[in-house]
């Protein structure tokens, strides 16, 4: 299992920020690359969503399903198929992958972590997959930083013009 995490105070109540993170229609306002994404059926365990953006010189297309959700602390949403341009990937990097949110009191406010997991499907993306941690948990922070911007009481005067 390769696990990608980050995690950031945010000063902004549980609730403030569950309102965003469990609603995959807004992705593209706070998770970084998702340019688009579309849900299917209610909030909750069984809720699908496919999300889209570019990853490198390709489109990218996840659908995933909500497989774990405990309001307004967690939500797992598994992977359930992928698309690189439209097409699934001919060599396939995992056997499952997963991404989920977890929302904590802090003393300030929210403790927000964003994780993701994949279950290799080779050694060869084992290793692939180990070296891209760095540049995913860069993403999974500034992720965490475009939330922040979204529900903190001086995120206006922080916002570039």
């Amino acid at each position: 299992m390769v696990r990608f995490v980050a995690s950031r105070e945010i000063a902004a109540s549980v609730s403030a920020i569950w309102e965003i993170v469990s609603e995959p229609a807004r992705f593209p306002e706070w998770f970084d690359g998702v340019e688009s994404s579309l849900t299917s059926g209610e909030s909750g365990r069984g809720q699908t969503h496919v999300v889209a953006g570019a990853w490198g010189d390709q489109r990218f297309e996840i659908e995933r399903l909500v497989e774990h959700w405990e309001p307004p602390r967690l939500v797992r949403w598994r992977d359930s198929a992928e698309r690189l341009d439209g097409v699934p990937p001919t060599d396939m990097w995992h056997s499952g992958s997963w991404l989920s949110v977890a929302l904590a009191r802090a003393a300030e406010g929210t403790q927000a972590t964003v994780e993701g997991r994949q279950v290799p499907a080779t050694e060869e993306w084992r290793g692939r997959l180990l070296a891209s941690v760095p540049m995913i948990e860069a993403r999974l922070a500034s992720s965490l930083e475009r939330l922040a911007r979204l529900v903190e009481p001086d995120a206006t005067q922080r916002r570039p013009a």
